[in-house]
């Protein structure tokens, strides 16, 4: 049933964006014309589970690509190079606090498709059920909920909880609202929440579900660009593109020497067990071992034993991959952190000894990371609760920490 909406969520992406053309206070009839194709096949590639994400999306690379973020206007954008990390989270910046972290989760997610950044190794899940299949399901059995609790339970092999019922209440509403006729004033009439759960038990369930406002857009034409104004987005992209397609820059090598004395002296003295490395790999591969778990900046001697244990175990995988003949890994080679995705995934798909992934794919982040000059991911700020606090919102953070 899955894969049958995933495919049927493709092919309505593709019908849409046969016919998408975007307001010209987003991107300009020009600037669509040179970056229409490369987009929808950027949108595609990212295997989105609806239009409406699809739109999102669209939306979201258009406007990158309107600001001053490398594309010369010339030919076709190359998303390729233009998405970059760095180059995202600057642009996201620019967005309300609330949507920072939106923006850019839909950007790497786009530059993930396209090859721009390293496909992210996805851990299992234990959630199995999304809420966009479950509301497909409702659609094409077109019964109430009573029964479709039933339907669910079939399916997806697990009864619906008071949150999934709450969010179906509103898919129906909404769907129902958006057929409804309309009266003498052109007013859609209400639909009830009897109706819709057509069972009493159910009907408290709902009572917290908010109505949906029909959003109202103003049109509004684009402003005309001054000269001067484009001279200077032409000069901010030239410059966008240069540091976006310039080789990674390498930092200086970290060394346990800045360490704390203690951690030094444990430092100089680890050696990991030959069950893990043989001695004389150990000797090949001490110095880069010590460099990257010095970038990490272990607080304790017990962090650097573990640290250093995952960066070596790490390190001796590398030099074991075919048609490598044995040879150290270089700082160059680890630096975009493709190598550590590989290794993660080999860890899920042999797992062994109760070793974690996610944990050691955490560590060794770090502790490549530390091979940049510059920060290879900048955390976007959150909104922060104003203060002082009302009575409410404490008797709310109470109920959170008494949970």
């Amino acid at each position: 049933m899955s894969e049958q909406i995933t495919v049927s969520a493709r092919a309505k992406i593709a019908r849409h964006l046969h016919s998408y053309t975007p307001r010209e206070e987003t991107m300009s009839p020009d600037q669509w014309a040179k970056a229409s194709e490369v987009a929808k096949l950027a949108i595609l590639a990212t295997d989105l589970p609806s239009v409406d994400s699809a739109r999102a999306h669209m939306a979201a690379l258009l406007k990158f690509l309107t600001a001053p973020t490398g594309w010369d206007e010339l030919g076709a954008p190359q998303l390729s190079a233009l998405l970059t990390e760095e180059a995202i989270t600057s642009f996201a910046a620019q967005a309300s606090p609330a949507s920072r972290r939106v923006v850019a989760s839909r950007l790497r997610r786009i530059a993930r498709a396209v090859g721009a950044m390293n496909n992210v190794v996805r851990f299992p899940s234990n959630r199995h059920v999304t809420a966009k299949p479950r509301r497909d399901l409702l659609d094409a059995t077109n019964c109430g909920l009573v029964v479709f609790a039933h339907v669910h339970a079939e399916v997806f092999g697990k009864p619906l909880t008071e949150g999934m019922v709450d969010g179906l209440a509103t898919h129906i509403k909404s769907r129902r609202c958006a057929t409804a006729p309309k009266n003498e004033s052109g007013t859609v009439g209400g639909v009830s929440r009897e109706v819709i759960t057509a069972a009493p038990n159910l009907v408290p369930a709902l009572e917290a579900v908010p109505e949906r406002p029909t959003p109202t857009t103003r049109k509004t034409g684009k402003k005309q660009t001054s000269k001067s104004a484009q001279l200077q987005a032409s000069r901010a992209n030239r410059k966008a593109l240069a540091k976006a397609t310039a080789p990674i820059e390498l930092a200086a090598a970290a060394s346990i020497e800045d360490l704390d004395a203690e951690i030094r002296k444990h430092g100089h003295a680890y050696a990991p067990e030959p069950s893990r490395v043989s001695p004389e790999l150990w000797e090949r591969l001490r110095d880069l071992t010590l460099r990257l778990t010095a970038g990490y900046a272990p607080a304790t001697t017990t962090q650097f034993t573990t640290v250093a244990n995952a960066v070596v175990t790490f390190l001796a995988w590398v030099t074991q991959l075919p048609g490598r003949g044995g040879k150290i890994p270089a700082p160059e080679e680890l630096v975009d952190e493709h190598l550590v995705e590989e290794y993660i995934e080999v860890l899920i798909t042999h797992l062994d000894g109760g070793r974690s992934p996610e944990t050691t794919r955490t560590r060794l982040r770090r502790a490549v990371r530390s091979l940049r000059a510059t920060p290879a991911h900048i955390t976007l700020p959150g909104r922060k609760l104003a203060t002082p606090y009302s009575p409410a919102e404490c008797a709310r953070m109470c109920q959170f920490e008494a949970a």
